[in-house]
């Protein structure tokens, strides 16, 4: 008997497609059944889910918005930035935000950081 389908010895994926036809070819399943079965198996293994949601702060559609909203609400209220205020309200900013990340990084850090030999 020959094998059903063409199997790459270099994979565990490979080898336990070959374990699978096999098995349901000795079930009596044709290898048509077969190859449409595992066929549509790998395309929902493998395919991402497309309505799988994620959090409401992961989209830039809804940060956009709320930060429409709130310069437009700060100015309704009264608020400007001239390019001194607009200047000093950036450089606070990213000396936040770069701390922040060397926070978060470290904290989420598996390994110690190596020197170099030199």
């Amino acid at each position: 008997m020959t094998d059903p389908v063409p199997v790459p010895t270099d994979s565990l994926r490979a080898a336990a497609l070959h374990a699978a036809t096999t098995a349901q070819l000795a079930s009596g399943l044709s290898e048509a059944e077969i190859y449409e079965r595992l066929t549509a198996h790998l395309i929902a293994a493998e395919a991402p889910d497309a309505q799988e949601p994620k959090p409401w702060w992961r989209s830039t559609t809804i940060v956009g918005a709320l930060t429409v909203l709130v310069s437009q609400g700060a100015a309704l209220a009264g608020y400007s930035l001239d390019a001194g205020a607009l200047l000093e309200l950036g450089t606070n900013l990213v000396g936040l935000i770069g701390g922040a990340l060397a926070l978060w990084g470290r904290l989420r850090a598996t390994a110690p950081i190596a020197r170099r030999a030199g």
